[in-house]
């Protein structure tokens, strides 16, 4: 209740801190490089959807190799031959990408790696429809794209990003948190479905230059702790098979 009260009573100035956060954040690209392809030579065969936003894009650094996706397939390279694709743009919520995944052709996939949530804290979406939006997004995923294991990225921790001023850096931090909170009691009672936590520390070295996005370091990290809990789960789908 607290914070709804505070939220409210000082959304003139949020708005006015909003606005002048995108008209002057240094507006970095996605990184460059493939976004789809055959790495590694394992013996083991994984087929790996990397979905999202404009992290999961690689924005902050220049060549996907150094992003989410090319962590993620250096770390799975000496025990799997993995087919992966990448399917992220900046600023995609969770129901534009559901959108866009509609548009897609049919494609198997034994596990998804999602981030998503900034643009939704950011667009002050509300819990219910965030809620919504993960069922719909899902329910996807498993009949379209036959995911036979879902992980969710959490937010990272948004009141430590430089580039927001506060009260702003405090009230998206906030939401990030319940929205977080949310997802992690809604996927424990979902099937094939998982939440990797974030890292609770943030300092200077670990964010790009913009203030915002995740930096090489974090990227390595990042795609470090992606990869174990994808080859976890990658190892109990091909023990059930």
């Amino acid at each position: 209740m607290a914070y709804k009260i505070i939220s409210f009573a000082m959304a003139p100035l949020l708005l006015t801190q909003g606005y002048f956060v995108r008209k002057n954040t240094l507006e970095l690209p996605e990184a460059e490089g493939e976004r789809a392809g055959i790495a590694g030579s394992g013996q083991k065969k994984l087929r790996l959807m990397i979905l999202g936003d404009s992290a999961a894009a690689g924005v902050g650094v220049a060549n996907q190799s150094q992003a989410l996706a090319g962590q993620i397939l250096q770390n799975l390279t000496p025990d799997f031959s993995t087919h992966w694709q990448l399917i992220a743009a900046s600023g995609a919520s969770t129901d534009s990408t559901i959108s866009t995944l509609t548009e897609l052709p049919a494609k198997e996939f034994d596990v998804v790696m999602i981030s998503l949530g900034v643009n939704d804290v950011t667009a002050n979406t509300s819990m219910r429809r965030c809620q919504q939006d993960h069922s719909k997004l899902v329910a996807l995923l498993k009949k379209k794209f036959a995911a036979k294991s879902i992980i969710f990225s959490a937010i990272p921790p948004m009141h430590l990003f430089p580039a927001l001023p506060q009260p702003l850096r405090w009230y998206l931090g906030a939401r990030a948190r319940r929205l977080n909170n949310k997802l992690s009691q809604w996927l424990d009672r979902q099937k094939d479905c998982l939440l990797l936590k974030a890292r609770v520390e943030v300092n200077p070295e670990l964010i790009a230059e913009d203030g915002f996005h995740p930096g090489e370091k974090y990227y390595a990290w990042w795609g470090q702790q992606a990869a174990r809990v994808i080859q976890q789960q990658a190892s109990e789908i091909i023990a059930r098979q």
